[in-house]
Protein backbone atom coordinates (compact mmCIF):
# COMPACT_ATOMS: atom_id res chain seq x y z
CA UNK A 1 0.00 0.00 0.00
CA UNK A 2 1.04 3.73 -0.42
CA UNK A 3 2.89 5.12 2.78
CA UNK A 4 1.63 8.54 1.64
CA UNK A 5 -1.98 7.15 1.52
CA UNK A 6 -1.52 5.67 4.72
CA UNK A 7 -0.10 8.51 6.84
CA UNK A 8 -3.16 10.50 5.33
CA UNK A 9 -5.64 8.27 6.42
CA UNK A 10 -3.65 8.19 9.99
CA UNK A 11 -4.08 11.74 10.29
CA UNK A 12 -7.82 11.65 9.58
CA UNK A 13 -8.64 9.46 11.70
CA UNK A 14 -6.99 11.13 14.46
CA UNK A 15 -8.63 14.36 13.48
CA UNK A 16 -11.79 12.33 13.54
CA UNK A 17 -10.92 11.02 17.37
CA UNK A 18 -9.79 14.97 18.38
CA UNK A 19 -12.99 16.38 16.86
CA UNK A 20 -14.67 18.11 14.17
CA UNK A 21 -13.19 21.48 14.95
CA UNK A 22 -11.15 23.63 12.73
CA UNK A 23 -8.55 24.48 15.11
CA UNK A 24 -7.88 20.50 16.25
CA UNK A 25 -7.40 19.80 13.00
CA UNK A 26 -5.07 22.61 12.06
CA UNK A 27 -3.07 21.73 14.90
CA UNK A 28 -2.53 18.24 13.76
CA UNK A 29 -2.28 18.15 9.90
CA UNK A 30 0.23 20.58 8.40
CA UNK A 31 -1.78 22.98 6.61
CA UNK A 32 0.31 21.81 2.63
CA UNK A 33 -1.24 18.52 3.78
CA UNK A 34 -5.04 19.47 4.87
CA UNK A 35 -5.73 21.26 1.77
CA UNK A 36 -5.08 18.50 -0.57
CA UNK A 37 -7.12 15.86 -1.60
CA UNK A 38 -6.79 12.03 -1.52
CA UNK A 39 -5.61 10.99 -4.67
CA UNK A 40 -5.53 6.83 -5.82
CA UNK A 41 -2.87 6.07 -8.12
CA UNK A 42 -4.22 4.04 -11.02
CA UNK A 43 -1.00 2.74 -12.57
CA UNK A 44 1.17 0.21 -11.40
CA UNK A 45 3.84 0.82 -8.84
CA UNK A 46 7.62 -0.33 -9.75
CA UNK A 47 7.13 -0.26 -13.60
CA UNK A 48 7.27 2.38 -15.55
CA UNK A 49 4.32 2.96 -18.03
CA UNK A 50 5.91 1.31 -21.02
CA UNK A 51 6.96 -1.74 -19.20
CA UNK A 52 3.17 -1.68 -18.18
CA UNK A 53 1.85 -1.66 -21.86
CA UNK A 54 4.38 -3.89 -23.66
CA UNK A 55 3.40 -6.70 -25.39
CA UNK A 56 3.02 -10.14 -23.62
CA UNK A 57 5.03 -11.73 -26.58
CA UNK A 58 7.68 -10.20 -28.96
CA UNK A 59 6.48 -9.56 -32.33
CA UNK A 60 8.10 -12.44 -35.03
CA UNK A 61 9.83 -10.69 -38.14
CA UNK A 62 9.25 -12.10 -41.49
CA UNK A 63 12.10 -14.69 -42.53
CA UNK A 64 13.06 -16.46 -45.52
CA UNK A 65 11.30 -19.58 -43.92
CA UNK A 66 8.11 -17.73 -44.26
CA UNK A 67 8.62 -16.85 -47.47
CA UNK A 68 9.69 -20.15 -48.69
CA UNK A 69 6.67 -21.55 -46.81
CA UNK A 70 4.13 -19.52 -48.41
CA UNK A 71 5.90 -19.87 -51.95
CA UNK A 72 5.26 -23.94 -51.22
CA UNK A 73 1.68 -23.80 -50.27
CA UNK A 74 1.11 -21.50 -53.62
CA UNK A 75 2.80 -23.61 -55.99
CA UNK A 76 1.26 -26.87 -56.11
CA UNK A 77 -2.32 -24.93 -55.16
CA UNK A 78 -1.96 -22.77 -58.27
CA UNK A 79 -0.61 -25.93 -60.51
CA UNK A 80 -3.78 -27.66 -59.49
CA UNK A 81 -6.01 -24.93 -60.15
CA UNK A 82 -4.35 -24.64 -63.30
CA UNK A 83 -4.57 -28.20 -64.76
CA UNK A 84 -7.67 -28.67 -62.96
CA UNK A 85 -9.56 -25.68 -64.76
CA UNK A 86 -8.28 -26.63 -68.59
CA UNK A 87 -9.03 -30.16 -67.51
CA UNK A 88 -12.57 -29.08 -66.70
CA UNK A 89 -12.71 -26.47 -70.13
CA UNK A 90 -11.78 -29.86 -72.17
CA UNK A 91 -14.68 -32.03 -70.38
CA UNK A 92 -17.21 -29.23 -71.33
CA UNK A 93 -16.01 -28.92 -74.83
CA UNK A 94 -14.88 -25.41 -74.64
CA UNK A 95 -11.92 -23.54 -77.43
CA UNK A 96 -8.72 -24.05 -76.14
CA UNK A 97 -8.39 -20.20 -75.02
CA UNK A 98 -11.54 -20.73 -72.70
CA UNK A 99 -9.74 -23.66 -71.12
CA UNK A 100 -6.44 -21.72 -70.54
CA UNK A 101 -8.53 -18.55 -69.08
CA UNK A 102 -10.50 -20.96 -66.97
CA UNK A 103 -6.84 -22.64 -65.38
CA UNK A 104 -5.49 -19.40 -64.99
CA UNK A 105 -7.88 -17.93 -62.94
CA UNK A 106 -8.66 -21.04 -60.98
CA UNK A 107 -5.06 -21.42 -60.29
CA UNK A 108 -3.97 -18.01 -59.37
CA UNK A 109 -6.96 -17.53 -56.76
CA UNK A 110 -6.23 -20.91 -55.23
CA UNK A 111 -2.30 -20.12 -55.30
CA UNK A 112 -2.70 -16.63 -54.23
CA UNK A 113 -5.49 -17.23 -51.39
CA UNK A 114 -2.80 -20.73 -49.86
CA UNK A 115 -0.43 -18.14 -49.71
CA UNK A 116 -2.32 -15.58 -48.02
CA UNK A 117 -3.36 -18.37 -45.45
CA UNK A 118 0.29 -19.49 -44.77
CA UNK A 119 1.24 -15.84 -44.43
CA UNK A 120 -1.77 -15.30 -41.33
CA UNK A 121 -1.03 -18.56 -39.94
CA UNK A 122 2.41 -17.77 -38.78
CA UNK A 123 1.67 -14.55 -37.80
CA UNK A 124 4.27 -12.62 -39.37
CA UNK A 125 2.80 -10.38 -41.40
CA UNK A 126 0.04 -8.25 -40.98
CA UNK A 127 -3.50 -9.23 -42.64
CA UNK A 128 -3.13 -6.30 -45.52
CA UNK A 129 0.02 -7.36 -45.77
CA UNK A 130 -0.60 -10.65 -46.12
CA UNK A 131 -3.18 -10.90 -49.13
CA UNK A 132 -1.14 -8.53 -50.82
CA UNK A 133 2.37 -10.11 -51.07
CA UNK A 134 1.46 -13.06 -52.87
CA UNK A 135 -0.19 -11.39 -55.91
CA UNK A 136 3.00 -10.63 -57.84
CA UNK A 137 4.89 -14.06 -56.48
CA UNK A 138 1.20 -16.03 -57.36
CA UNK A 139 1.87 -14.48 -61.26
CA UNK A 140 5.17 -15.48 -61.24
CA UNK A 141 4.71 -19.09 -60.40
CA UNK A 142 1.85 -19.22 -62.90
CA UNK A 143 4.04 -17.88 -65.52
CA UNK A 144 6.20 -20.38 -65.33
CA UNK A 145 3.70 -23.09 -64.60
CA UNK A 146 2.19 -21.82 -68.30
CA UNK A 147 5.54 -21.28 -69.79
CA UNK A 148 6.92 -25.15 -68.85
CA UNK A 149 3.44 -26.15 -70.65
CA UNK A 150 3.74 -25.02 -73.68
CA UNK A 151 7.24 -26.34 -74.00
CA UNK A 152 6.42 -29.34 -72.75
CA UNK A 153 3.33 -29.20 -75.42
CA UNK A 154 6.14 -28.14 -78.15
CA UNK A 155 8.58 -30.56 -77.24
CA UNK A 156 6.54 -33.89 -76.84
CA UNK A 157 3.93 -32.86 -79.95
CA UNK A 158 1.21 -33.53 -77.61
CA UNK A 159 -1.95 -30.98 -77.29
CA UNK A 160 -4.44 -30.40 -74.33
CA UNK A 161 -6.92 -33.02 -75.70
CA UNK A 162 -4.02 -36.00 -76.01
CA UNK A 163 -2.61 -35.47 -72.74
CA UNK A 164 -5.01 -37.39 -70.91
CA UNK A 165 -4.59 -40.50 -72.51
CA UNK A 166 -1.13 -41.95 -71.74
CA UNK A 167 1.82 -41.75 -69.10
CA UNK A 168 3.55 -38.82 -69.92
CA UNK A 169 6.72 -38.66 -67.65
CA UNK A 170 8.55 -36.16 -70.12
CA UNK A 171 5.67 -33.67 -70.21
CA UNK A 172 5.42 -34.00 -66.73
CA UNK A 173 9.13 -33.41 -65.74
CA UNK A 174 9.59 -30.17 -67.90
CA UNK A 175 6.57 -28.82 -66.32
CA UNK A 176 7.94 -29.46 -62.77
CA UNK A 177 11.16 -28.12 -63.39
CA UNK A 178 9.35 -24.77 -64.82
CA UNK A 179 7.38 -24.83 -61.71
CA UNK A 180 10.51 -25.29 -59.32
CA UNK A 181 12.17 -22.06 -61.35
CA UNK A 182 9.02 -20.29 -60.48
CA UNK A 183 8.40 -21.48 -57.16
CA UNK A 184 12.19 -19.86 -56.47
CA UNK A 185 11.57 -17.00 -58.02
CA UNK A 186 8.43 -16.17 -56.04
CA UNK A 187 10.13 -16.77 -52.93
CA UNK A 188 12.71 -14.43 -53.85
CA UNK A 189 10.17 -11.83 -54.68
CA UNK A 190 8.12 -12.74 -51.49
CA UNK A 191 10.96 -12.13 -49.05
CA UNK A 192 11.44 -9.12 -50.74
CA UNK A 193 8.36 -7.92 -50.07
CA UNK A 194 7.37 -8.99 -46.77
CA UNK A 195 10.65 -7.86 -45.44
CA UNK A 196 10.17 -4.10 -46.29
CA UNK A 197 9.65 -2.80 -42.39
Amino acid sequence: MDPDMVRQQEEAEAVSRLGRSPAARAAIVPRNIQDEPIVLRAEPRGETPAAAYAPSHPVKQASWGTALRAAFWSLPMTAAGLIGGIMLGVKLGLIPEQNLAIGIGLGFVLGWQSAAASLRRRGAVSFGRAFRAPILPTGIILIALIAGMFAAFHMTGLSPETIAERDLPDFWLIVGASGLIGFLLAAVRLRRTIGRG
